[in-house]
C-alpha cells in the first residue's frame, strides 16, 4: 500500500484551485489608500493554484531529507486550517466568536478594527506555522548529512 505524499494535498488544491477559477465568474476589489484595485476571481484563483504548487515541489524535491513526518503532516494541516481560518474571517464575519466571552477588560473597538485585528493574528499564526517546514529540513539535514 503507498503512503500519501506530502505533496499530495498541495496538488489537489491547485486543481480544486484551477477548477474554481472557471466555474468563478465574480471580482475581488481591493481597496489600498487612494487606489481602488478589481481583479477577477479567475485570475485569482489561478495564482492561488501557482502558490499551492511551491509548497507541493518543496516537499516532492526535498522530502527524503526531512526529519520528521510527523512535522511535516502538522505543517500540511495547520496550513490548510489557517487557510480555512483566514478565508472565514475574512469572507464571514457572522461566523467570528463573540468578542470578550471571559469578561475582561476589551476596549470598545468599531466592527472594522476588530475584523483587522483577527485578520491580522490569522496572518501571523499563519505564517509563523510555515516555520515547521524550514526548521523540518534543517534538522534533517544535520541529523543525516547524507540523505
Amino acid at each position: 500500500m503507498n503512503k500519501i505524499k506530502p505533496w499530495y494535498p498541495f496538488i489537489v488544491l491547485a486543481i480544486f484551485f484551477l477548477v474554481l477559477s472557471q466555474i468563478n465568474k465574480t471580482s475581488i476589489q481591493l481597496h489600498l489608500y487612494d487606489t481602488y484595485y478589481i481583479i477577477k476571481g479567475s485570475r485569482w484563483y489561478v495564482a492561488l493554484a501557482i502558490i499551492s504548487l511551491i509548497p507541493a515541489l518543496a516537499y516532492f524535491f526535498t522530502n527524503k531529507y526531512l526529519y520528521s513526518s510527523t512535522i511535516t503532516w502538522i505543517h500540511i494541516i495547520g496550513t490548510f486550517i489557517g487557510i480555512i481560518c483566514l478565508r472565514c474571517n475574512w469572507y464571514h464575519p457572522e461566523l467570528r466568536p463573540i468578542p470578550n466571552p471571559h469578561g475582561y477588560p476589551v476596549p470598545d473597538l468599531p466592527m472594522e478594527a476588530q475584523n483587522e485585528y483577527l485578520i491580522a493574528i490569522s496572518v501571523i499564526a499563519l505564517l509563523l506555522l510555515q516555520l515547521l517546514y524550514p526548521y523540518n529540513l534543517l534538522r534533517g539535514i544535520i541529523k543525516h548529512p547524507k540523505g
